[in-house]
């Protein structure tokens, strides 16, 4: 849609962007800045605002720990977050399949078929540390409750160990 001024098509893009200015420069008049509250142009001004200048973000380094001084460090970080995803994903999938083995064992699959079969064998070989911790009349619910307590502590220890790497 355009509208036609003195002469001259004007777009919606261009009348919008036109009075955009308009507020911006009625917002700096008044005292305002770029449009943002008092505090904030004071946090901004200390270098607390929404990020860190070109100059600072060069000498602060990528993660803000000072400057590396060369290639290797942004390499060896990049490992690092590598094997942290690598960690987190081989636990999320280790839950995963314990998980899926106490879903099955909980419905009572069919334990000749050779998908559930698998199913449970992995999850039982996964929870094997987990499997008497607690002592269930019901072997089910005992199952249920040991590896679901085994899938919980693949996720929490692959979480810490990842946050250790990172930092």
């Amino acid at each position: 849609m355009s509208r036609r001024r003195g002469g001259q098509t004007q777009s919606m893009g261009m009348l919008t962007r036109r009075l955009g200015r308009r507020h911006q420069t009625d917002d700096r008049a008044a005292g305002r800045g770029r449009g943002f509250g008092r505090d904030e142009q004071d946090d901004r001004a200390a270098g607390r605002g929404r990020g860190f200048g070109r100059d600072e973000q060069v000498s602060r380094g990528r993660f803000g720990r000072g400057d590396r001084g060369n290639a290797r460090g942004a390499a060896t970080d990049g490992a690092r977050y590598a094997l942290a995803r690598l960690i987190t994903a081989v636990a999320g999938i280790a839950a995963a399949i314990i998980v899926a083995g106490i879903v099955l064992i909980l419905l009572k699959a069919n334990p000749e078929n050779a998908i559930v079969d698998a199913i449970r064998e992995a999850a039982r070989w996964l929870a094997q540390p987990f499997d008497v911790i607690f002592e269930i009349e019901r072997r089910r619910i005992e199952i249920a409750v040991n590896w679901g307590l085994a899938a919980l502590v693949y996720v929490v220890v692959a979480g810490l160990i990842a946050r250790l790497l990172v930092r």
